[in-house]
């Protein structure tokens, strides 16, 4: 044991030893270090102290100059320009995230159709998908003695009623038919790549811009055809905007426009079809008891009808009578069974409520004019589909960094070579400058001495001189 401690100590001592070498070595060495020993401009002009100082004051500034040139290079903003030829889409959306504006993606095929990318598909409301516009039931409501009947009973009108409801109904579909072609048939022109965000956007402002001229071109087509009506003033066979009474005794025949009752509050009022444009209207119902009308009053509702028909009009025109109806009465089966008039050919089943948007009260018109009777438009976009049909062959993308190692390795070496023919240069002049001063100090120094020592010989001079007694 003993023996084993004396080597450990042997051994640690030794170790000493030879790093005390080491460091006494390499500072000799350090202290010996001389530069400027074979510099062919200074050497003949500096002694080996000057030539020693020199070279620790070149390493001082050429260590602080290095520093600088690192900071100012790790400092230093670089652009890098990356591009890729292959490319999954995966890869351009995390690029396109992280670079968003500096990325740039160009489109192989610069034109696209919507068709490709984007699909909508509307839902419409059940009416236009039921039995209340098919033949089967509009011909059960078609009776040969019609007009025999009060204008404000159903059963003068709800055959042409229900043909206006089906008629709708195919203009609203042949409306976003022929739309949906137009617009199927319309490109996207871009010449980069959208990123998955812009394209929703587009997405949805396309599905829009569907929606909203669609609906722009039917109501205006619905409002030309009714003041087409108006201003034309067409008689309706069904003679519910006007009646022909012919003279007696005479070829002559004298036409009367209908008038129909208004409900203003509490109050009553009469409505002209010729003056008000074949809009007016009043609620229909079963006129079983009926008297033979008054020529040019309003038509009569009494004695009232048996059952009242929850929102049905009857009006001057059948189609406009329709457009200012509800479907209030398909919801009721009772209803549909009480306006089927023959209930053996056709008698449908009533709507479901709860599989529409919109409220019992809203009228036919107003869902015509507002959707076109869609319950909801299927927006069916695929960014995976728009990028498959751009078909981008490059990617590029640019981004700025500080810190990069190679740059600061770079202006590091090329500023050194520089640096150190510069400083060979300078900083001999420094010693030599501050030998100079401290000269100069040593020198006034001296000078300052000498001169206290020649005013204190002379005041002694002057000083009294010792008498002499003998």
């Amino acid at each position: 044991m003993r023996s084993n401690s004396s080597n450990e100590v042997k051994v640690s001592s030794s170790r000493k030893s030879i790093l005390s070498a080491v460091h006494s070595h390499l500072i000799r060495a350090l202290q010996r270090l001389n530069l400027f020993s074979d510099n062919p401009f200074w050497s003949p002009v500096l002694n080996f102290d000057e030539q020693t100082l020199s070279t620790r004051l070149f390493l001082i500034f050429i260590s602080i100059s290095l520093l600088v040139v690192i900071g100012y290079a790790s400092l230093t903003v670089r652009t890098h320009n990356v591009t890729l030829y292959k490319f999954s889409i995966s890869d351009f959306e995390r690029l396109e995230a992280r670079y968003p504006s500096t990325i740039n993606v160009p489109c192989t095929e610069v034109s696209v159709p919507f068709n490709k990318f984007l699909n909508l598909s509307p839902r419409f409301h059940q009416v236009c998908l039921s039995s209340f516009v098919r033949n089967k039931w509009i011909s059960s409501l078609f009776l040969f003695n019609a007009t025999s009947h009060n204008i404000l009973d159903f059963r003068t009108f709800a055959f042409a009623q229900y043909r206006s409801l089906r008629l709708l109904c195919q203009l609203a579909r042949q409306a976003i038919k022929d739309t949906h072609r137009t617009f199927n048939s319309t490109h996207l022109v871009n010449r980069n790549t959208f990123s998955r965000a812009q394209f929703n956007e587009i997405a949805s402002v396309l599905a829009d811009n569907l929606q909203r001229n669609v609906l722009t071109n039917e109501k205006r087509t619905a409002r030309v055809v009714s003041m087409i009506i108006a201003r034309n003033r067409l008689f309706s066979a069904l003679r519910t905007n006007y009646y022909i009474h012919s003279v007696p005794g005479s070829r002559r025949y004298l036409t009367y426009y209908a008038v129909y009752m208004e409900i203003n509050g509490t109050e009553e009022s009469s409505c002209d079809c010729l003056l008000r444009g074949n809009q007016c209207i009043y609620p229909a119902g079963a006129f079983y008891n009926w008297t033979l009308p008054e020529l040019g009053k309003s038509a009569k509702n009494n004695p009232p009808p048996q059952f009242q028909i929850p929102g049905l009009m009857a009006g001057c025109i059948p189609l406009d009578a329709m457009r200012q109806s509800t479907l209030e009465c398909l919801y009721n089966q009772s209803c549909v069974n009480a306006i089927s008039l023959q209930p053996k050919i056709s008698r449908p089943k009533a709507l479901n409520a709860s599989l529409s948007r919109f409220s019992l009260n809203s009228t036919i018109g107003s869902i015509f004019d507002e959707s076109l009777f869609v319950e909801s438009w299927q927006n069916q976009s695929s960014f995976e589909n728009y990028y498959a049909a751009c078909a981008p062959q490059s990617l590029s993308y640019s981004y700025e960094s500080r810190f990069h190692l190679g740059t600061i390795i770079t202006m590091s070496l090329g500023a050194f070579g520089g640096l150190v023919i510069v400083w060979q240069l300078i900083t001999p002049s420094f010693i030599k400058i501050w030998k100079r001063i401290n000269w100069k100090k040593q020198q006034r120094k001296s000078r300052t001495t000498i001169e206290q020592t020649h005013v204190e010989h002379e005041i002694l001079k002057m000083g009294p001189k010792p008498i002499n007694k003998g």
